[in-house]
């Protein structure tokens, strides 16, 4: 098995709830920490949904495994941040057999 080179920085971010007050609530993601990862584009398409035309673009990242019960492993809830985009985690899973590494599909969409 070939290691992954890892050498992009990415912020692993979290979803959690804030209260505003007036007893509503919002979702915001919160940072979580720094993982150091391997991003490979895969395909891309543009979207047309009602009012708004979207350029969506899906990405390969490959990241250092972690147990299922810390916080630093990537779950499909969590977004990864690289540079000025925004990734959202599609979906994780092992991306070899001895489980050292995670291969995590993201998805990167943008407003044309």
């Amino acid at each position: 098995m070939k290691v992954p080179e890892l050498n992009r920085l990415l912020v692993l971010e979290r979803p959690t709830e804030m209260v505003d007050g007036a007893g509503g609530r919002s979702h915001v993601f919160a940072e979580v920490g720094y993982i150091w990862a391997r991003v490979r584009a895969k395909s891309g398409r543009e979207v047309a949904r009602s009012e708004v035309d979207l350029a969506s673009q899906t990405y390969e990242v490959v990241v250092r495994a972690a147990p299922y019960h810390k916080e630093r492993r990537p779950t499909p809830r969590d977004r990864l941040i690289w540079g000025a985009r925004r990734l959202q985690v599609q979906s994780v899973a092992e991306w070899d057999e001895q489980g050292r590494y995670l291969k995590c599909l993201a998805r990167e969409e943008v407003t044309l």
